[in-house]
């Protein structure tokens, strides 16, 4: 009896979903299992009851089906509300918390400052007192062991201002060395460079000189061939115009040069 009840509700078409904006269904399953018993009972009032009885159930069963799709498509638009709250409160408290971060870094910098400053306030008090004062023992001990920690120190600095010279010597002479060997690089790359060079212009000169020696003949061959036909024409000429023909190629030479 359901595949019969299946089979008429497939007759009238297949349950339509909620189809949003960009033509996608969406409708969740239970909203469909509900929509779909709608749509049974409905099929099951129209076979056992009047036409008017059916119409009103079917009024009945579309607003109510209306209902459920207005109430999950509010749900569906609430439920997207607040992803896109949580989202932003999430990237916002990210943010106070980058901030937050960002200045008690920005703070303890500020006090390791400022702890740096009273140190060295402290020091140089200390020494001025120690330069100062004369009448205590326990004075003169502290300056002598003060004096003692500053030559360390200067020993120090000496040591350390020898090794950065000899470095920077050292480094230079490493520069000067790579230098060389750039500029020496760089000149055998020029001198292959004009080699080159000069091997493709003396090519082009050949060339040059080729293309000229063929231009000039075919030069000469284009005028002696212009002459030859210019002289045939004059001969076609003269013989027309005197209604005879001369033996006598020097006989026609001469009265061509008459004529012109």
């Amino acid at each position: 009896m359901r595949d019969v009840d299946d089979r008429e509700a497939g007759g009238e078409g297949a349950f339509p979903g909620v189809v949003t904006d960009d033509g996608s269904a969406d409708v969740s399953p239970h909203a469909e299992r509900l929509l779909r018993k709608l749509h049974e009972q409905h099929v099951r009032f129209a076979t056992g009851r009047s036409a008017s009885e059916v119409a009103t159930e079917t009024e009945r069963l579309e607003r109510k089906r209306a209902e459920l799709l207005r109430r999950h498509t509010l749900r569906m638009d609430q439920l997207r509300k607040e992803l896109a709250h949580a989202q932003r409160m999430n990237e916002l408290d990210t943010q106070r918390r980058l901030h937050g971060a960002i200045e008690a870094l920005e703070k303890e910098r500020r006090q390791r400052r400022a702890l740096l400053k009273r140190h060295a306030e402290e020091r140089e008090r200390i020494m001025r007192a120690r330069r100062t004062s004369q009448r205590h023992r326990e004075q003169q001990m502290l300056r002598g062991a003060f004096k003692q920690s500053m030559e360390a120190q200067r020993a120090d600095l000496r040591d350390v201002r020898t090794s950065v010279r000899e470095r920077s010597l050292h480094e230079r002479d490493s520069h000067r060395v790579h230098l060389a060997s750039l500029d020496n690089f760089y000149q055998s790359q020029l001198s292959l460079l004009t080699e080159s060079l000069g091997k493709e212009k003396q090519e082009i000169r050949r060339r040059a000189a080729a293309q000229s020696q063929v231009l000039e003949k075919m030069r000469r061959e284009f005028r002696d061939k212009l002459e030859e036909e210019t002289r045939n024409m004059y001969d076609m000429v003269a013989r027309t115009r005197d209604g005879w023909v001369d033996a006598d190629p020097a006989v026609r030479r001469r009265k061509r040069s008459q004529r012109i």
